[in-house]
């Protein structure tokens, strides 16, 4: 009865890696979106506030 060890070196590890990869840089992507748009919006009130 020997146990079946997985290994991660198969296509469908491959595809794992890339789909988690992907998620990754999307989160990313995501919050520097996020951060940009907010330091977007401040830069713009403040333009607006001064005369």
């Amino acid at each position: 009865m020997g146990r079946r060890v997985l290994k991660f070196d198969g296509p469908l590890a491959r595809g794992l890696w890339i789909a988690l990869r992907a998620i990754l840089i999307k989160s990313a992507l995501r919050d520097w979106l996020s951060v940009s748009y907010g330091m977007i919006s401040i830069l713009r009130i403040g333009s607006l506030r001064s005369p």
